[in-house]
């Protein structure tokens, strides 16, 4: 795990229980379960290697919005190659896709594919393709990565 991500995070958390006495074991645990995706090594190496921002990552995962910036972009498209949902060509590995995403079906990942597909930038295909998941079909970004 990253050092400096994990102080973030200690700090973060405790800004947020010194500041209000009455945080819930609850409300803790569910801004652990909002945050857990950034103690992923993959996502801190990816987050660092694409100088992406952690509130878009943030609002990527929880509220789907896709921001415009090449750094998110490119973010997406490092977490797939992690996740091995594109191989070493390029191309989307549907298989991958449907078994990770509990409403996507074959059908669905060939329809983004192919509104992606004409895309010459990696970084921008990846986007095209998780925004067709996320908005088209209601995919959640937190079940892709």
């Amino acid at each position: 795990m990253n050092p400096s991500l994990t102080i973030y995070l200690i700090c973060a958390l405790s800004i947020l229980t010194v500041g209000s006495h009455e945080t819930s074991e609850k409300a803790t645990d569910e801004l652990i379960d909002k945050l857990k995706h950034r103690l992923d090594d993959a996502t801190a190496n990816c987050l660092l290697s694409t100088g992406a921002h952690s509130i878009e990552v943030d609002q990527s995962w929880h509220d789907h919005s896709h921001t415009q910036s090449r750094s998110l972009k490119c973010y997406l498209q490092c977490m797939y190659k992690m996740q091995n949902y594109i191989n070493e060509s390029g191309g989307f590995v549907s298989d991958n896709i449907v078994a990770a995403i509990a409403n996507a079906t074959k059908a669905i990942v060939d329809e983004c594919d192919t509104k992606a597909a004409n895309i010459g930038d990696d970084c921008d295909r990846v986007y095209e393709f998780s925004f067709c998941l996320t908005h088209a079909h209601d995919a959640s970004i937190a079940q892709l990565l």
